[in-house]
């Protein structure tokens, strides 16, 4: 233990450190036992007393802490630590685009690497959307739509939907519709409708309906009508109608769910429901084309009696009438020369039918009479025949009712259309 020593007293002696004291005289150096006694009770910080009667030191009462000594230089610096844990990310940060207008939209920009704010009148949304000289209020959505070439006001709708030079104006909406030039004006709704080719204000609507070339002005109406080389201003409608190279201005309407196609112009349509009955109809229906045909005579089909392969038609006979006739075969029996009579009676309800009723005779035979014949007694529906022993034709017309043979377009209402109109 260190120990500074005044000189004159042996006393205000200040422990420095150790076990055991070496006191510090002004002009000498002296090591003295200290007193066993206390030796173990020291302590760093102690201050000892000369002890005269036991001629040791003492444990004296602690002196106050002396001033903090001068700072030593600084160590030589560590080594580095390990590197810590990584942090977690922070927020992203704000998109620097900037709009001009309100809902302007920001969209990413590959060759530039950022974000751009969409100022103008056009709208893109989508990867690819719109991606090359799309024009002044077009719209595309989907991903590949309008793509190339978007003309003004058109509108792609879906995936690849008008991706390749879509005309002015035109529409498309669905996967792949209108994909390759879409003609202006044209509208194609429905996956791979209007596809490749379609025309200048051309229709088609339904998946794979006018896919490939379908013409200027046409209309494709249910799945995959009209799908291949639609003719100009054709009209298909339901599934497989006009499949394939429907001609130019022809009408087909199909429910038979197969193919049905139209080679030249004119009206098709399957099905159509038969009749056995006979009239005067004014269509008539091809059951193999399933073309419609019209006529401008009133006719009327049936089946050809003798040949199966065709059919039998009949005309109406016409007048300024509308007329009723019954015919039959009468004779006159009698063995005398002179002249005889016979009754003919025509059905019960003429009488209620039809009035001003005229009759026609005509002898049978090469050496046939001459007849003659009464009135048609429109009481009874009732008429007589003259003349000697012999067979014969008659024949009776009657008018059901007048008609207006020649009236003034402007005082009449006409009623139908085509061949066949009427008052």
């Amino acid at each position: 233990m260190s120990f500074t020593i005044n000189n004159t007293s042996k006393a205000g002696i200040v422990i420095l450190s150790g076990a055991h004291a070496n006191i510090y005289n002004a002009s000498y150096i002296q090591s003295l036992p200290v007193n066993p006694n206390i030796s173990s009770t020291i302590t760093n910080g102690d201050t000892l007393v000369w002890d005269d009667s036991t001629d040791t030191w003492i444990t004296g009462s602690g002196g106050g802490s002396g001033s903090t000594g001068y700072t030593g230089a600084t160590g030589d610096t560590g080594a580095t630590g390990d590197t810590g844990a990584t942090g977690y990310t922070g927020p992203t940060g704000y998109i620097s685009a900037v709009g001009s207008l309100y809902s302007n939209y920001a969209y990413w920009n590959p060759n530039s690497s950022s974000w751009l704010a969409e100022t103008g009148i056009a709208i893109h949304i989508g990867g690819n959307a719109g991606l090359s000289s799309q024009q002044g209020g077009a719209v595309a959505i989907g991903y590949n739509s309008g793509e190339f070439g978007q003309g003004d006001g058109a509108i792609a709708i879906g995936y690849a939907s008008g991706s390749n030079q879509q005309g002015m104006s035109a529409t498309a909406i669905g996967n792949f519709a209108g994909y390759a030039s879409q003609g202006g004006s044209a509208i194609a709704i429905g996956s791979d409708s209007g596809y490749s080719g379609q025309g200048y204000a051309a229709i088609a609507i339904g998946t794979g309906s006018a896919q490939n070339n379908q013409g200027q002005s046409a209309i494709a109406i249910g799945s995959d009508s009209g799908k291949f080389n639609q003719g100009k201003s054709a009209i298909a409608i339901g599934k497989l109608a006009g499949n394939s190279n429907q001609s130019d201005n022809s009408i087909i309407l199909n429910a038979s769910g197969t193919i049905l196609n139209a080679l030249n112009s004119g009206f098709f349509a399957a099905p159509i429901a038969s009749s056995s009955a006979t009239g005067t109809n004014v269509l008539t229906w091809n059951t193999v084309t399933k073309e419609i045909y019209a006529y401008t005579d009133k006719t009327f089909v049936i089946d050809h009696p003798q040949d199966k392969d065709k059919y039998l038609v009949h005309a109406c006979l016409e007048g300024p009438e509308s007329g009723v006739y019954y015919r039959g075969k009468g004779r006159i029996d009698s063995n005398l020369d002179d002249e005889y009579e016979t009754e003919i009676v025509l059905p019960e309800y003429v009488k209620d039918l039809a009035t001003d009723f005229t009759i026609q005779i005509t002898s049978i035979g090469k050496e046939s009479s001459l007849y003659k014949t009464s009135e048609v007694n429109e009481e009874n529906g009732t008429f007589k025949v003259f003349g000697k022993s012999g067979k014969f034709f008659w024949h009776v017309y009657g008018k059901r009712h007048s008609i207006q043979v020649e009236p003034l377009k402007s005082t009449v209402d006409i009623k139908g259309s085509g061949p066949y109109k009427w008052i």
